[in-house]
C-alpha cells in the first residue's frame, strides 16, 4: 500500500512540474512576441538570381546602437534607399519584427562625383581557391579599358569615378581564408570575418564608399550577386564565374540607387500578346538595353534621372508632357541640354520616352530598332526606387530588341488614352507626337523607301530594288490600297510583282522592283523615282529616289565581284546574357549585289545550320545543351561569286 502511494505521488509530481513548464512556455512565448515601437536605419538587401531571372529584397532595421531587426511587412515595404530613417510598430520574436505600420524621412545620399572603391577576395576554410587573381579583379573594376570604372565614367557623363583609397588606380585586398566553411548563407557573418582578415593585414576599410566582397562558391546561397540598394556593400558569389563587369556593374548599381531594368509582357482577352493591357507581367532583367536588365548598355532615362544615383540628368533634361503636341528627345549616351527624358503621366506612374544613338558602350549597329526608334518605358516618379518596364512595341516577335517605336507605326494606350508615334530620327534628336484623348482614325502621307538606294551595274543588266511602304494611318482606320507608279530616263526599264498593294495601318510592305537599263546605254549615273499612292485618297502619298550606275559595257563574267557580303546578326546582340533554359533564336540576315549563295551559323565553332539561296538564316538555339560561360555565335555568308564575310557576336550563359 505504501508503495503504491509512492509511485501515486511521484505521478502526481511529475504531472505539477509538467503544468508548470506548460504555464511558463506560454508565459514565455507571449512575453517573446510583444508589441513594439523602434526607430533606426533602413537596410535593404538586395539579392540576384540570374539564372531563375528572380530577385528578391530583404528589410532591417538598424538602431543607433548597432542592434539589426529583420522586418517582416504586412503591408507593401517602401520603395527607398538604404540609409532611411524608418520607425515601425509591430510585434517583435527573435529580433523579427512583424511590421503593422511604419513611418519614413526621406534621407537620401550624398551624391559624389568621385567614390573610393576598396574589393575584398575572400575564401573559406574548406573551400581556398582563388578562382581570379587581385590583378585580374583590379583590371575587370578598374583598369581595363572596358572597366566598371570605364562604365560608369561614360554612364555619367563624366561624372562619377571609382578610384582606391590606397592606390588611385583601384584598390584589392585578398585573398583572406575566412574561419568559416561555405555552408548556409551567412554572408553578413562572411563579410565580417574578411572585414577582420583585411584588419589584421593592415588594411584599414574605413573611408570607402562602396566594398564589393567577392567569394569563390556561393555555399548555400542561391543568389549570383547582390548589393544593398543606396548602401555601401555589394557583392559576388561564384566569382569565377560572374565577377566581370556585367554583374559588378550591375550590383554597384544597386548600391548607386537604381533598381532593376524589366519589360512588360502584356496581353489581350484573348491571351494574344499586345504592347499594353490590364494583363501584363514584369520580366525581371528583361530590358536589353540596361546594365540593370540584360546587357552592359547605358542605363535608361529614368534610373539617370534618380536623384539617388548621380545625378546625370539634370531638370533641365525632363520634360513631363500633359498636353498634345510634337516633341524632340536628345540621345541618352552623352550629356546634353535639351530634353533627353520625356514623361507622360499614366496614374501613379508615367510613360519614359527615351532615344539612343550608337556611342561607346552603346555600341549598337546603325540599323538596330533601338538606334531607329523611341524607346517606351513604365516607371514611376524618380525618388520611388522600383523596376522600370520597357514596352514591346512589336510584342509578336520572341525579342526584346525590337521593342522600340519605329517610325510610321502608333502606340496607343487604350487604358489611359495615349498615343504616341515617331515621327522622324536622325544622330541628333527623334521626334514624336503625343496625343492624349480617344484614338481617332487619322490619314497621313505613307513612308517610302529604296534599298539599296543606289547600285552599279553594266549596260543590259537587270538590278532588284527593296521598295518598303509604311502606312502611317492610326491603327484604328482600316487598310489602304496603295498605288505604284515610277518615273523613269529613256535608258532604264522596271518591272513590279505588283503595281497595287494594301496595307493595314501601322503596318509595311516591301515590294521588289526590277530595273534593267539598255545594252546601248552610255555611262553615267541614271536618277529614277517611285511614287505610292492611297488610291481611296489621293491626296496622300510619298515618293523616293534611287540610283542606278552603269559601267563600263563588258559581259557579266568580265566584271568580277570581289566585295564580300554585308552581314548583320539581329539577334542575339552582342555581350548579352541569354538564358540557361529554353530556346533561343539566331537571326541574321545577309545582303549582296551578286545575290546569297549560302548563309551558316556556327556556335563555337561548330557548324549548327546552313541556309542556300536565302539573304535571311535563322537556328533556334536549345540553350540546355549550352554550358556556362562565354561562348561566339559566328555567321558567314557567301556570295554568288564566292566571296565571303564572317561577323561574331559574344554572349554569356549563366547556370547554377
Amino acid at each position: 500500500m505504501k508503495k503504491r502511494d509512492l509511485i501515486l505521488c511521484l505521478v502526481l509530481l511529475i504531472l505539477f512540474f509538467l503544468f508548470q513548464r506548460l504555464q511558463y512556455s506560454a508565459s514565455y512565448a507571449r512575453n517573446l512576441e510583444k508589441e513594439i515601437v523602434i526607430e533606426g536605419k533602413l537596410e535593404v538587401h538586395h539579392f540576384d538570381n540570374f539564372d531563375a531571372e528572380t530577385s528578391k529584397d530583404v528589410y532591417y532595421l538598424v538602431t543607433s546602437n548597432n542592434e539589426r531587426f529583420l522586418l517582416d511587412f504586412v503591408t507593401k515595404p517602401p520603395k527607398v534607399l538604404t540609409g532611411t530613417q524608418i520607425k515601425v510598430k509591430g510585434k517583435i520574436r527573435n529580433n523579427q519584427i512583424t511590421v503593422s505600420s511604419y513611418s519614413i524621412s526621406s534621407s537620401l545620399p550624398a551624391i559624389a562625383t568621385v567614390k573610393k572603391v576598396g574589393v575584398i577576395l575572400f575564401n573559406f576554410q574548406n573551400y581556398m581557391t582563388q578562382p581570379l587573381t587581385p590583378t585580374q579583379a583590379k583590371g575587370i573594376v578598374f583598369t581595363n579599358s572596358n572597366s566598371v570604372k570605364s562604365y560608369y565614367l561614360e554612364n555619367s557623363f563624366g561624372q562619377l569615378i571609382l578610384e582606391g583609397k590606397y592606390d588611385a588606380n583601384g584598390d584589392v585586398f585578398g585573398w583572406y581564408t575566412i574561419p568559416y566553411d561555405n555552408v548556409g548563407c551567412q554572408y553578413l557573418t562572411w563579410f565580417q570575418a574578411a572585414n577582420a582578415a583585411a584588419n589584421a593585414a593592415g588594411v584599414d576599410l574605413t573611408g570607402y564608399n562602396n566594398l564589393i566582397y567577392a567569394f569563390p562558391s556561393m555555399g548555400g546561397c542561391t543568389f549570383g550577386g547582390g548589393g544593398f540598394l543606396g548602401g555601401q556593400i555589394s557583392f559576388v558569389t561564384n566569382a569565377a564565374l560572374n565577377f566581370n563587369v556585367f554583374i559588378v556593374g550591375h550590383e554597384l548599381g544597386h548600391n548607386f540607387g537604381a533598381h532593376h531594368a524589366n519589360s512588360y509582357l502584356c496581353t489581350d482577352s484573348a491571351g494574344l500578346p499586345v504592347p499594353i493591357s490590364n494583363s501584363c507581367t514584369s520580366w525581371e532583367y528583361g530590358d536589353p538595353f540596361d546594365i540593370m536588365g540584360g546587357s552592359i548598355r547605358h542605363m535608361n532615362n529614368f534610373h539617370k534621372g534618380q536623384l539617388s544615383t548621380f545625378n546625370a540628368l539634370q531638370p533641365i533634361n525632363t520634360l513631363t508632357v500633359t498636353a498634345n503636341g510634337i516633341y524632340t528627345i536628345a540621345p541618352i549616351e552623352q550629356a546634353s541640354l535639351g530634353v533627353q527624358a520625356i514623361r507622360i503621366p499614366r496614374g501613379s506612374s508615367y510613360y519614359y520616352l527615351e532615344y539612343r544613338q550608337p556611342y561607346g558602350y552603346d555600341n549598337f549597329a546603325s540599323n538596330a530598332p533601338v538606334v531607329n526608334g523611341v524607346s517606351i518605358r513604365i516607371a514611376p516618379p524618380y525618388p520611388v526606387i522600383t523596376q522600370s518596364n520597357l514596352i514591346d512595341t512589336i510584342p509578336s516577335t520572341t525579342t526584346r530588341d525590337d521593342a522600340p517605336l519605329l517610325p510610321g507605326p502608333t502606340f496607343y494606350d487604350p487604358i489611359y488614352r495615349i498615343t504616341i508615334r515617331t515621327l522622324s530620327v536622325s544622330p541628333t534628336s527623334a521626334t514624336v507626337d503625343i496625343a492624349f484623348g480617344g484614338l481617332t482614325c487619322t490619314h497621313s502621307n505613307p513612308i517610302l523607301s529604296i534599298n539599296p538606294p543606289s547600285q552599279t551595274g553594266y549596260a543590259g543588266q537587270t538590278l532588284n530594288y527593296a521598295l518598303t511602304i509604311t502606312n502611317t494611318d492610326t491603327p484604328i482606320c482600316p487598310a489602304s490600297t496603295f498605288s505604284i507608279s515610277y518615273n523613269l530616263p529613256p535608258v532604264l526599264s522596271q518591272s513590279t510583282s505588283s503595281s497595287l498593294v494594301t496595307i493595314n495601318a501601322g503596318s509595311s510592305s516591301t515590294q521588289t522592283i526590277s530595273i534593267t537599263s539598255a545594252a546601248s546605254a552610255a555611262f553615267g549615273s541614271y536618277s529614277f523615282s517611285e511614287t505610292v499612292t492611297n488610291i481611296g485618297l489621293p491626296s496622300y502619298g510619298a515618293s523616293a529616289a534611287a540610283y542606278y550606275d552603269i559601267g563600263p559595257v563588258v559581259a557579266p563574267q568580265e566584271i568580277p565581284d570581289t566585295t564580300p557580303p554585308t552581314i548583320t546578326i539581329l539577334n542575339p546582340l552582342n555581350n548579352t546574357i541569354l538564358p540557361n533554359s529554353g530556346n533561343v533564336q539566331i537571326s541574321a540576315t545577309a545582303t549582296d549585289s551578286s545575290g546569297i549563295n549560302n548563309i551558316k551559323i556556327y556556335v563555337d565553332g561548330v557548324l549548327k545550320k546552313t541556309c542556300n539561296n536565302t539573304t535571311t538564316c535563322n537556328y533556334n538555339l536549345n540553350m540546355n545543351t549550352i554550358t556556362s560561360g562565354q561562348h561566339i555565335i559566328t555567321v558567314t555568308a557567301t556570295d554568288n561569286s564566292s566571296a565571303q564575310n564572317t561577323g561574331s557576336v559574344s554572349i554569356t550563359v549563366i547556370k547554377p
